[in-house]
């Protein structure tokens, strides 16, 4: 037995059942294409499978080479600093440099967030992410160290990611990882 959905001011030529296994697959459609947009939000793990990474975070120590990755000692009682930025659009056939390429859509920002939240700020549209920076700019350029991380050995992980106006997720950085030793 066919179902049937009336719309107002909706006409159709198929039968219920093409309109039904249409309906079915366009519903199907939305759901996939909603999971992509979203994933799986709060979880570091989520965010390194996304094929829409048009913000590049990269690392470096003192003046030198900007990296993927970072190992760095740990000394306690010692302040290790070093560098992350992030760029809006980067083209991927260009050097990394912490310039801008094109300016950011209206009403966005760059929210810079770490994993474990360490020293950064809790925010309920982020769990398990604590911000550690933002900027308004295509660019978004921190000095760090062991301190805001919490001063632990271990991994800690940033991103950045694009929010509009309400807190909303538009987009994020890859994963970077900084493994103290």
């Amino acid at each position: 037995m066919a179902s049937k959905i009336a719309m107002p001011g909706l006409r159709s030529s198929m039968p219920p059942r093409a309109g039904t296994a249409t309906a079915a697959a366009l519903v199907a459609l939305a759901c996939v294409l909603a999971f992509a947009a979203c994933g799986n939000k709060g979880t570091h793990h989520a965010i390194s499978s996304a094929a829409t990474d048009t913000i590049t975070l990269r690392a470096r120590v003192h003046r030198g080479p900007w990296q993927r990755t970072l190992s760095l000692k740990l000394v306690k009682t010692s302040l290790t600093q070093f560098s992350l930025c992030a760029v809006w659009k980067k083209p991927a056939s260009q050097r990394f440099t912490c310039r801008p390429n094109a300016p950011l859509p209206t009403n966005t920002t760059l929210r810079l967030e770490q994993s474990p939240v360490g020293h950064g700020l809790k925010l309920t549209d982020s769990p398990g992410w604590g911000m550690i920076g933002s900027s308004e700019e295509a660019t978004l350029e921190a000095a760090l160290s062991n301190t805001v991380s919490g001063n632990r050995p271990g991994n800690v992980h940033y991103r950045v990611t694009l929010r509009d106006a309400s807190g909303r997720t538009l987009d994020h950085s890859n994963l970077f990882t900084v493994s103290w030793q």
